[in-house]
């Protein structure tokens, strides 16, 4: 009778280990897996930052384009 409780006691121990370790993998796992969706969002809001930078200077460049061509044209009128 006491060695039947014995095994059952250490194969009670021993599953109990194996589920802490399970237990600590998965959080683990939880914590890169969080730590990565925490750097994606980084990167994402930081692309979009540089997204709209870019549009702005797109947009200024634009401006000045076009107030470069304005000048040319009232320079090339000025010589006619």
């Amino acid at each position: 009778m006491a060695e039947g409780y014995e095994r059952g006691r250490m194969r009670y121990e021993r599953l109990t280990e194996g589920y802490e370790r399970g237990r600590m993998r998965y959080e683990r796992l939880a914590a890169g897996y969080e730590r990565g969706r925490m750097g994606y969002e980084r990167l994402a809001a930081d692309y979009e930052r540089m997204r709209m930078s870019y549009e702005r200077l797109a947009a200024d460049y634009e401006r000045m384009r076009m107030s470069y061509e304005r000048l040319a044209a009232d320079y090339e009128r000025g010589r006619a």
